[in-house]
């Protein structure tokens, strides 16, 4: 095709290209590109936006270009997946012209390298990098280029590349005698440039074998990378023209490569143009060759493919599909950081913050960055540039200004300034600086507020200049600072503005004295006045708290501005600031005064602060005088209030001593103390001392805080001292506020008028006013009736009198306050309204779970008198959480999807999974008359009986035994004397250690040692058509299994139900907490390993705290509101293991307390039952049996703190050791009595109301009985003791017998320790204990 057009295409007039642009649907002609004669390029739109269209004119119609359609659609094809390549995405052929489209890119690498910024050396590496691998795919494909040039190389903002213009339709081979030739196909730019490979043009010197080969070689492409890299290095110098090209094919020319100093990159360029074609190496081998020497290892392993993935839209992008991209790119980043800065091997030195050390700054600068994987740092210079950043924050850019979101460019500035640690100063200012300024015009407040503080933070970060930015200041930051202050209108961001400014000004001096050392000239006046007047128009702003925050950082731009001009411009405008309305901007110049006054010297503190601050001793809002007076002492402290000053200041002062406010009193007092620390004993008691006499109780000879403060006088009362200040406003004819003038103002002229007084009374050195010296008016005895009515004392007047001259003032003051009106803005006001949606109850969404039915309930599994096993099971779903449906109905992206995450979980009720809830048996209070008679004996267990538990309607009650079985037992049963039999055997995997019941239903949770969990539902049908023989009918009990989970690796040792939740301990010491819905996990907790593992828990009712103890005898008392571990204690001279915690209802009252108790066993060796104050970490009741020794026993329950970190604490004691003496149960009768089993087989009835009612139920002592007595051993701690005494002969054998006198074998019938307790209410109180030998025993 190119041999055919060379000479007739020439003769094709190319005007009216539009005409043949118009030809095509969808395409509309915008303007032409280059010059090229053999393509006519023109830049196109559609409806996918810019397109670049290539026509050929066909000098006749006769020209068929079908048979290149068919090749360029299958190079299209083939190259489809290769991600560095755009090949033409459509050909068309037609009568008139042929047609080449692709996409339009706006920047060419030959246009590249002549743009600020240049691109750095490993940005031309990166873009060598791609190019070469974007051939080398090519090739692995069998496709070859024909034409690769630096204009056919094309950039995104981001320098990624893509290879394009494909044109195989061109020459292969060129006359070497016919520049013309090369000229219309190849020099499309007429630049006289040649990147075509030697062996291409043929001349009488071309060997044969050349001009056999009637295709394009990968060799030829070589070539011609070669040379586009090769410009790409050497700052867009060629490396041939086609006249060098000519001579360097006959071997007459050599290229210049010295501008490249990198040694491998030049053997690379020299061995991709190598004269011989054989030789050229292949792009394969080149990037294997050059692998970690011309390009980094990171190119290889990571930063191909993550910035592919970066570059390549999302499957799930609709719409505006190129701006959610640049979002998406951002949170990618973003989530990568620290993972980006490994990959990349850098290795910052960062300033971490310490977020549990370090109490977080207050200040805007400098700012601590927090980016996913990487730890809270403050930004520092790195020491060492990391280039490589650059190829991040290059599509980081890009993405910034397209972003929608303002969030998105937010997070852009912690990126842009997290990289920038990276860089070199230069690149901070060239790169970084231009975006963050620009942001100053977002339309987002905190866009433009971020913008100010990353822009302040970059530019601390530089160090050093060059000489092409000296003036960024004065020519392109202050510029920019004050158009935007002048436009900036908001409160916040004038705050904002007003905290960065010190730094920017200080930052500004630095370089200019950076640009003075590089020998540029830098006018200093014009820099500082600049800052002068953004100084002055923050120093006047209408609103306080611009002003307010420029304040809290004002020296830095004092040391900028220098001592003069601060006092001309600074302390001029901060002076009046003590008149403004606003308390928080007194406050602030206050705080502010103390540096200052060390900057502008001690003239500028004696003329204007110091008697501006006096004055302000009688401001009305307190907290400004308490500041005021912090600063007194903190600027005597500095010495910089002179010895003469400072008995007029503590004349002036010492009378806040009688106010009502403790702050002010104490600040006086710390003033006071400065002021003595300085003074010689000589004018401490001839000048100072007669003063402030008069505010002490009593004599005093040491001036030190311990000293003082116990001996100030009472003040006046805050009562008294607001009716003095309406006194002060509403006398008219007093003659105790009536003043006259004095013949000299005080030494601050602060005061030129004072108090009248009685004839002949003068006031003594010390201001302090007698009863007998004051003046009063029948006005002012109408005052002081009002005042007597107050509780005032009228010896005290003295006091108002000697504090009259403030109370006057705060008078006056406060009565001259405008009243301030309301502009708050109410969201009515701007149109917005509150819109309620409501949530719509749909239908249950399932989870998996495990069950033994496949339906709800119809088909559960019956567990008769047999055994259980885990093959029974058959899976099923199970209810997880429901489904709602709103009632909003607009279209809000961002509404709809926050209403889309707020998800609902059922609750227990909603489930008809665990049955439905039933009443819980009432307790009865009061005195319980227990016959002590024997009702049942039951020996089925083989194991030792661990757990037992009663349903929530007392109609069975359940048992666990160390072999791992379940028995149910009918209480109706029990009504018959003889022998019952349990219903329902369960047999589980190991020993069971724990059985609890859900809150009023027929569910319960058993857990085993080995960590297995099961919850079972209970079913008990009535059988009408079968009653008993008391007429009741017969019931039928079965149990399905609804939940299980395991432990891996982990042993249970309690276990408790919180409300939906089921919360277990183990011997790991965690306590894991479990969602019945599900099974999830939904929360866990660490206890200290070092205080050994749990035994025992429990929680308050409104479940605000947990007490756990341990098998160490450690309390651990966590705040559940914040999930922290408070404190922890334990006895003093013990460790044996805590083994139960009971909380007590809330009806429980110990010393007239509630809700702050809880029992424990345990803890010691002795048989007693602790009630422990948690809020004071002590004993409050003990509940001692006979066998306890209360002398010697006593001092043992003194509570000791202990360390959370602590690990020496003693071993627990083992059993083996020594006899258990301990509480061997315990469960609570009502709210005020409970029950305890003791270690010798005894039961015990504790009366906590009435400790005199307190019962043995079970005893083994016939002719003995127990009483029971009460003493306050410490005022915060009661023992309560039992004592065995000898029953009335009269009551031996009576009918009133307790149970071993009715049966004197029964107590035998417990030949081990008692396990568990329970209490059935009806039909009959009955009391139901189990023992360790396997033993049930009912007794009334």
């Amino acid at each position: 095709m190119g041999a055919e057009l060379s000479l007739l295409a020439p003769t094709a007039q190319p005007i009216a290209l539009s005409v043949y642009v118009d030809f095509l649907s969808n395409i509309q002609y915008n303007k032409p590109l280059g010059t090229s004669r053999f393509l006519k390029t023109v830049k196109g739109l559609n409806d996918q936006g810019s397109i670049v269209v290539k026509v050929l004119v066909k000098p006749n119609s006769g020209l068929d270009l079908s048979e290149w359609v068919e090749k360029l659609e299958f190079l299209r094809l083939k190259l489809l997946d290769v991600p560095n390549v755009i090949p033409y995405n459509l050909v068309i052929d037609s009568v008139r012209a042929g047609y080449l489209i692709r996409p339009f890119q706006q920047r060419t690498l030959y246009e590249r390298v002549s743009i600020q910024p240049y691109l750095e050396p490993i940005e031309k590496k990166w873009i060598a990098f791609q190019l070469i691998h974007a051939v080398m795919e090519c090739h692995e494909r069998g496709q070859y280029h024909g034409d690769i040039k630096s204009e056919n190389v094309l950039l995104t903002s981001w320098d990624m590349v893509f290879l394009t213009d494909f044109a195989p339709f061109k020459p292969i081979y060129l006359p070497g005698n016919n520049p013309s030739q090369f000229s219309f196909y190849f020099d499309t730019s007429r630049r006289n440039v040649c990147y075509v490979a030697p062996e291409r043009f043929l001349g009488e010197g071309t060997p044969t074998q050349y001009q056999e080969v009637d295709k394009l070689t990968s060799s030829m492409d070589i070539f011609s990378l070669g040379c586009t890299v090769a410009e790409l290095f050497l700052e867009g110098s060629v490396l041939f023209t086609l006249p060098q090209l000519f001579k360097y094919k006959k071997g007459e020319y050599t290229p210049s490569l010295s501008g490249i100093v990198d040694n491998d990159l030049r053997n690379m360029i020299q061995e991709m143009i190598d004269l011989d074609p054989r030789k050229r190496i292949s792009a394969h081998d080149c990037l294997r060759k050059h692998r970690g020497k011309v390009f980094p290892e990171y190119f290889y392993s990571f930063l191909y493919d993550y910035m592919l993935e970066l570059s390549t839209p999302s499957d799930h992008s609709v719409g505006n599909w190129r701006f959610d991209e640049c979002d998406r790119r951002i949170e990618r980043i973003y989530n990568d950081m620290g993972m980006i800065c490994d990959k990349l091997d850098v290795n910052l030195d960062l300033n971490i913050v310490h977020s549990f050390t370090e109490e977080p700054s207050q200040n805007v600068i400098p700012m601590t960055l927090r980016l996913p994987g990487v730890e809270p740092h403050i930004p520092q210079s790195s020491k060492t540039p990391y280039d490589s950043a650059l190829i991040i924050l290059n599509i980081l850019l890009h993405s910034m200004r397209n972003t929608t979101h303002s969030s998105y460019r937010i997070k852009s500035c912690d990126l842009i300034l997290m990289i920038s640690e990276m860089l070199s100063d230069e690149q901070k200012l060239d790169r970084c600086l231009p975006y963050l300024v620009h942001l100053l015009n977002d339309p987002s407040i905190d866009v433009q507020a971020a913008a100010l503080k990353y822009m302040t933070q970059l530019l601390l970060l530089v160090d050093y200049l060059t000489p092409v930015n000296v003036l960024i200041f004065p020519e392109y930051i202050l510029p920019k600072l004050a158009s935007f202050l002048s436009t900036t209108k908001g409160s916040y961001m004038r705050m904002i503005f007003a905290t960065i400014l010190p730094h920017l000004a200080k930052t500004a001096l630095k370089f200019y004295e950076m640009a003075i050392l590089l020998g540029s000239h830098v006018e200093k006046f014009e820099l500082l006045k600049n800052f002068e007047n953004l100084t002055i128009q923050l120093l006047i702003d209408p609103d306080s708290s611009a002003k307010i925050s420029l304040l809290k950082n004002i020296l830095p731009l004092a040391s900028v501005f220098g001592k003069d001009k601060t006092n001309d411009i600074i302390l001029s405008h901060m002076i009046t600031y003590l008149n403004d309305p606003d308390e928080n901007l007194r406050v602030a110049f206050i705080e502010s005064i103390l540096g200052l006054s060390i900057f502008v010297g001690i003239t500028s503190l004696e003329n204007y602060i110091l008697p501006l601050l006096v004055q302000t001793l009688t401001d009305n809002s307190e907290i400004v005088v308490v500041n005021v007076l912090r600063s007194f002492a903190e600027l005597n402290n500095l010495g910089l209030i002179k010895k003469r000053y400072k008995f007029d200041l503590i004349k002036v002062s010492s009378k806040l001593l009688l106010h009502p406010n403790s702050w002010i009193r104490l600040g006086t007092l710390r003033l006071l103390i400065s002021v003595v620390k300085d003074l010689s004993l000589t004018d401490f008691y001839c000048l100072l001392y007669p003063l402030v006499r008069p505010f002490f109780e009593y004599e005093v000879t040491n001036f030190d805080w311990a000293t003082l403060y116990p001996c100030i006088i009472k003040p006046i009362p805050r009562s008294i001292y607001t009716l003095s200040i309406t006194w002060a406003l509403k006398a008219e004819k007093t003659l105790f506020w009536q003043q006259v003038k004095l013949a000299k103002p005080d030494p601050f002229g602060s005061r030129n008028s004072t108090f009248l007084l009685n004839r002949n009374s003068k006031i003594g050195e010390s201001g302090v006013v007698s009863n007998n010296q004051i003046p009063t008016s029948p006005e002012d005895i109408g005052w002081l009736g009002k005042l007597k009515a107050s509780g005032f004392d009228e010896k005290d007047l003295w006091k108002i009198a000697t504090l009259r001259d403030y109370i006057f003032r705060v008078a006056r003051s406060r009565s001259n306050i405008p009243t301030q009106e309301n502009n708050e803005v109410t969201m009515q006001q701007m149109g917005i309204y509150p819109r309620i949606v409501f949530f719509e109850k749909g239908s249950m969404y399932e989870t998996e779970g495990f069950v033994t039915g496949s339906s709800m309930m119809a088909n559960y599994r019956i567990l008769v008198n047999s055994e259980y096993s885990p093959e029974s099971l058959t899976k099923r779903k199970t209810v997880g959480g429901v489904n709602t449906n709103h009632t909003y109905s607009g279209a809000n992206p961002y509404i709809l999807k926050f209403l889309e995450c707020i998800k609902f979980r059922h609750v227990l009720d909603d489930s008809e999974e665990f049955g439905p809830s039933i009443p819980s048996a009432t307790v009865e209070e009061g005195h319980w008359k227990f016959e002590g008679v024997l009702v049942s004996h039951l020996t089925e267990h083989t194991g030792s009986i661990t757990s037992l538990a009663l349903s929530p309607d007392q109609q069975y009650f359940l048992t666990g035994d160390s072999k791992g079985i379940i028995r149910l037992w009918d209480v109706l049963q029990l009504e018959r004397n003889g022998y019952a039999t349990s219903h329902v055997t369960v047999s589980m995997s190991s020993s069971v250690k724990d059985i609890k019941f859900i809150e009023n239903r027929n569910s319960f949770c058993a857990v085993t040692a080995d960590g297995e969990i099961k919850i079972f539902r209970v079913e008990i049908n009535s059988t009408s058509s079968s009653v008993r023989s008391n007429g009741s009918p017969h019931r039928h009990e079965s149990i399905s299994l609804l939940r299980e989970h395991s432990l891996e690796g982990e042993h249970i040792s309690d276990m408790k139900f919180i409300g939906p939740n089921l919360a277990v301990t183990t011997l790991s010491c965690k306590l894991i907490l479990f969602d019945l819905r599900d099974m999830q996990i939904a929360e866990e907790i660490q206890n200290p390993v070092s205080h050994g593992f749990i035994t025992s828990f429990d929680l308050d009712s409104s479940q605000s705290w947990l007490l756990i103890g341990t098998s160490k005898g450690i309390l651990d008392f966590y705040d559940l509101r914040f999930e922290l571990l408070v404190k922890s204690w334990k006895l003093k001279s013990t460790s044996y293991p805590i083994k139960h915690i009971t909380v007590p209802p809330a009806g429980f009252t110990c010393n007239r307390k509630s809700e702050r108790f809880a029992l424990i066993n345990g803890g010691t060796n002795d048989s007693v039952t602790i009630v422990f104050d948690v809020s004071k970490g002590q004993c409050s009741e003990l509940y001692f049996t006979e066998t306890v020794n209360l002398n010697t026993a006593i001092d043992n329950y003194e509570v000791l703190e202990v360390d959370n970190g602590e690990e020496r604490t003693r071993t627990s004691v083992l059993a083996t050791e020594v006899e258990d003496r301990s509480i061997t149960s315990l469960t609570m009768l009502g709210s005020n009595q409970f029950l305890t089993a003791t270690f010798d087989k005894r039961v015990i009835l504790w009366d906590t109301g009435n400790k005199a009612n307190s019962s043995a139920l079970i005893s083994k002592l016939d002719d003995f009985t127990s009483s029971f007595s009460s003493v306050q051993v410490r005022p915060h701690l009661m023992a309560i003791n039992e004592k065995i005494v000898e029953k009335d002969p009269q009551d031996i054998g009576g009918p009133k017998r307790n149970m071993a006198s009715a049966n004197s074998s029964t107590f035998d019938l417990h030949s081990d320790i008692i396990t568990g307790i329970a209490v059935i209410q009806k039909p009959l109180k009955m009391l139901i204990l189990v023992d360790r030998a396997g033993v049930i025993n009912i007794y009334k």
